[in-house]
């Protein structure tokens, strides 16, 4: 019976960061008492280290520890300035509430300098849910066809069966998809359900086509010709697999276009979107043109702050950067900035956003799996993910997964002292 208990707390451990992510489509506030049970459990009972050679050990917790302090320095450089800016208490507290689950992490990753040991089912504990997700979001998309269509056209998203914003929904799907295609490609998933899993996985990758999520798709396709780029490397002996794994994928896409409304919507929106934001003309319904007003304005608080406006002074020098900027958009579309690194320079100076990117691209040159690293910046350039809970997942999932190269249980246990 004790031993059946152990395999039960082992279990739930390790899945309870997929868990987390699932329940976040339906409740944010079990999905935190989720992950904080996965740190819980990863600090006190899986934080063991796979390097047996004690200086490489040092040298990897020297090199995590310097980005993991170049990191809390980004944070910590806001939090003074909103300090001397004369925030709140409560702002401050608020602001470092929602970074919580990134700043534990890190943490553990330098102070337990180990590999968290990722069951081989875990990714599919998450996939299920979204895959009911999108399939039933796709059913409603096709019966409404025309006018989600049009809404397309519109600029404006398919709705979803789920919680999150649609961006960060895409942004995830598209790394448990990623994770899928690495665990397939090395032989990791369980045998028990290969099949039905790899059902799962396309019908999941189609569906996400449907529902046209410009950033999951760019995260996607950017994280698949990385992970091809790694696996050639792996594979010199069989050259000829690669470009034809490309020629399938361009023939897919190519499929996709012809047969989707909504895909050959977004390529011909995207298209407009590019023409009127640079050749002049109404970007108060394009949702590039409006990033684009957004990323101008904040550039302009900053040439007049360059040291930062504090977390509550984020949204006033903005209103008075799209004012500076000279912006036509009307008060309704003045978004906010959908640009982590610019977004953290207005609220931390130049000083925050700079140590932020730098820590990452530091990253991306030492760990094996820095890609993911990459897959993670191209989301940051173009939505803020870390100003909301499903955003900061997002980016923990990707962290673990370049650290730790998500080793498995079932084929590593020897490898880890």
């Amino acid at each position: 019976m004790k031993n059946k208990w152990k395999e039960y707390v082992d279990f739930m451990g390790r899945n309870s960061l997929w868990i987390s992510l699932s329940i976040l489509n339906y409740s944010t506030a079990l999905s935190s008492v989720f992950f904080g049970l996965f740190f819980i459990y990863t600090w006190f009972f899986d934080g063991k280290s796979k390097i047996s050679n004690a200086e490489d050990a040092l040298n990897k917790k020297r090199g995590n520890a310097w980005i993991l302090a170049m990191i809390l320095a980004s944070f910590g450089v806001i939090g003074i300035v909103s300090v001397l800016q004369g925030n709140s208490i409560l702002s401050l507290i608020a602001y470092f509430q929602v970074k919580l689950p990134l700043l534990l992490v890190l943490l553990f990753l330098v102070y337990r300098k180990g590999v968290l040991r990722i069951s081989e089912s875990s990714w599919f504990v998450y996939l299920l849910p979204v895959f009911w997700i999108i399939s039933a979001s796709c059913i409603h998309y096709f019966q409404h066809l025309q006018f989600y269509n049009q809404m397309v056209l519109e600029s404006k998203p398919i709705p979803m069966f789920t919680k999150i914003y649609h961006i960060e929904f895409g942004a995830i799907t598209a790394l448990v998809l990623l994770i899928f295609i690495e665990q397939w490609s090395t032989n990791k998933s369980s045998i028990a359900y290969r099949k039905l899993a790899l059902a799962v996985a396309i019908i999941t990758a189609i569906g996400l086509h449907v529902l046209a999520l410009r950033t999951g798709l760019v995260m996607l396709y950017m994280g698949f010709l990385f992970w091809s780029w790694r696996y050639y490397q792996k594979v010199r002996g069989s050259k000829r697999m690669l470009p034809w794994l490309w020629v399938l994928g361009i023939a897919a896409v190519l499929g996709l276009v012809l047969a989707l409304p909504s895909v050959k919507h977004r390529i011909i929106n995207t298209a407009e979107d590019i023409r009127i934001t640079f050749a002049g003309g109404d970007t108060n319904h394009r949702s590039l043109g409006q990033r684009v007003e957004a990323w101008r304005a904040a550039v302009s608080c900053l040439k007049t702050n360059t040291w930062g406006s504090g977390v509550e002074g984020e949204f006033s020098a903005m209103m008075k950067g799209y004012e500076d900027s000279k912006t036509t958009l009307l008060l309704p579309h003045r978004i906010g900035i959908h640009n982590q690194f610019l977004q953290m320079a207005v609220q931390g100076g130049w000083l925050s956003a700079m140590l932020l990117l730098l820590s990452l691209l530091i990253a991306c040159y030492r760990f094996e799996s820095g890609s993911w690293i990459l897959v993670l910046m191209s989301g940051l350039m173009v939505e803020s993910f870390l100003e909301r809970q499903s955003g900061i997942l997002i980016s923990v999932v990707i962290l673990l997964a370049a650290w730790n190269n998500w080793t498995t249980t079932s084929e590593k246990d020897q490898e880890i002292e």
